[in-house]
Formats: structure tokens, C-alpha cells, sequence
């Protein structure tokens, strides 16, 4: 025992001379049991900044406090306060929180369900909030929330809805609405909503506009295979279509102003 302790005031006299931070590492053991009668000299590893250490550090955390802490005062963008090399293999991600309802998965390539991979299996009784949030929660900021960059061969985003009766894509925007995807909605699968008077509106609800001069193909197509009408007008305001010369038909008719 006497040996164990002067290791261990050896070692605490030299963390500030060397002004590093250390881990001490018992191979096999657990620094906070009472298994000290072991040759625990022998099992001291001191680890200085700058060092490397090989071999695999477990944190086993039984207190109601952080598990582990870091205090950056760096001041490079490079500088991380957590780097994790990513591995060379698909299979390994680089980061994981793993429960058995819960998950995140972080860098991994070969994984099917993305690199980033956010994972909930909760019901609605314990939830308050969505899967993942992204919030921008200052006014002042001019940049955009979130911004893809697509240079691959499929798609910018895709959703895989198995809820008939819920929007995909929602937006709630100050006097207008979007749902889309929503395909028992009592007005419309994909619904454009707004409800400002005129002084607040300078543009119509929903715009389609072909700006090239060279390009000949419609601007807008409706296949309309059921028994219900292709276009429908309604309400109390002008239900006139301005601005088009002729309605061309697939059977071959057409009408067009003046006729």
C-alpha cells in the first residue's frame, strides 16, 4: 500500500510541473472500485498532452454528472475540441450513441440508412418533440437553416410517407399554409394556402414560369385519368383565365379566345 501511495503523490506532484493533462489508465481494473491491492504501480499509465495512446479507453459512467468534459480555449477553426479520424473501411462509423430505442450514427459510408443516421422507437406517450431539430433562433441572421448540395445522380431529398392521412412536407408560414402529400385532405393532396388581404399579397398564390425562349416543351401538363373535371374554378372572386390565346385538348380540339 505504502508503495501505491507514493506513485501516486509522484504522480500528482508532477502534473503541474509538466502542465499537462493526464488519464490514468489501469488495464483491466476500474479506477473508482477498491481493487487497489493489485500491483497498481505497475499498471500506471500516465498520458501527457501530445502523447498517443493505443488500446481502448472505456468511460463507465455511474454519477448523475457528465460523463466526460471538455473545456476548448482553442482559436483555430481546425482546432476541434473532439476529432475522430474517420475510419478507412464502409463499415465502421466513426461516431455512435446506441440504445435500444434511441440511436445516432455518425460516419458511416456503407450505412443503409445514410452516414448520418437519427434513429427513434418511441410511441407518441413518451415524446414531446420531433426526431431532430435544426433552429435558427436569431433574427439578425441573414444565412439559410439548412442548404443541400446534390452532385450525385439521385435525389436532393427524398420521403417515404407511410402515413396516408398526414402531409409529407408542411410549412406554416405567417398567413399561408403548404401541405403537400396529404392524400385525404378535404381540399387537396398538395395544398397552397394563403390568407392575407391585398395590401399585404404583391403575388399570386402558386406561379409556374418557362423563362427560356428556346425551350418547347409545356410549361404545364394535366393527365386527368378519372371522371372528375381537369380544372376546376371556384369562388366568390374572378375565375377568368388571363393571358392564353388557345386550350389545346388531347383529342385534338381546341378553344381559344374569341372563339
Amino acid at each position: 500500500m505504502k508503495r501505491i501511495y507514493i506513485v501516486l503523490m509522484f504522480v500528482l506532484i508532477l502534473i503541474p510541473i509538466l502542465n499537462a493533462q493526464i488519464i490514468i489508465v489501469k488495464p483491466g481494473g476500474d479506477l473508482g472500485n477498491e481493487s487497489w491491492n493489485q500491483s497498481f504501480a505497475d499498471d500506471l499509465f500516465v498520458l501527457k498532452a501530445g502523447d498517443t495512446m493505443t488500446g481502448l479507453l472505456t468511460v463507465d459512467q455511474n454519477a448523475d454528472a457528465k460523463g466526460i468534459y471538455i473545456d476548448s480555449e482553442a482559436t483555430t477553426a481546425s482546432n476541434y475540441p473532439l476529432h475522430v479520424n474517420a475510419p478507412t473501411t464502409t463499415s465502421i462509423a466513426a461516431f455512435i450513441t446506441d440504445g435500444d430505442a434511441n440511436s445516432v450514427v455518425i460516419g458511416h459510408p456503407g450505412y443503409g440508412d445514410g452516414t448520418l443516421r437519427v434513429y427513434r422507437n418511441f410511441a407518441s406517450a413518451s415524446t414531446t418533440g420531433p426526431v431532430a431539430s435544426i433552429i435558427q433562433d436569431n433574427a439578425g441572421d441573414d444565412q439559410a437553416v439548412l442548404k443541400i448540395l446534390q452532385d450525385g445522380e439521385d435525389y436532393g431529398i427524398e420521403i417515404d410517407m407511410n402515413q396516408d392521412d398526414h402531409a409529407a412536407i408542411y410549412a406554416d408560414i405567417t398567413g399561408a399554409t403548404m401541405s403537400l402529400g396529404d392524400i385525404t385532405h378535404v381540399i387537396a393532396t398538395y395544398l397552397f394556402d394563403r390568407d392575407v388581404a391585398s395590401a399585404t399579397s404583391a403575388s399570386p398564390v402558386f406561379m409556374i414560369r418557362q423563362d427560356n425562349a428556346g425551350d418547347d416543351q409545356d410549361a404545364l401538363s394535366i393527365q386527368n385519368d378519372g371522371t372528375g373535371v381537369a380544372i376546376a374554378l371556384s369562388g366568390a372572386g374572378n375565375q377568368s383565365i388571363t393571358g392564353v390565346e388557345c386550350i389545346t385538348f388531347a383529342s385534338g380540339g381546341k378553344i381559344c379566345s374569341g372563339t
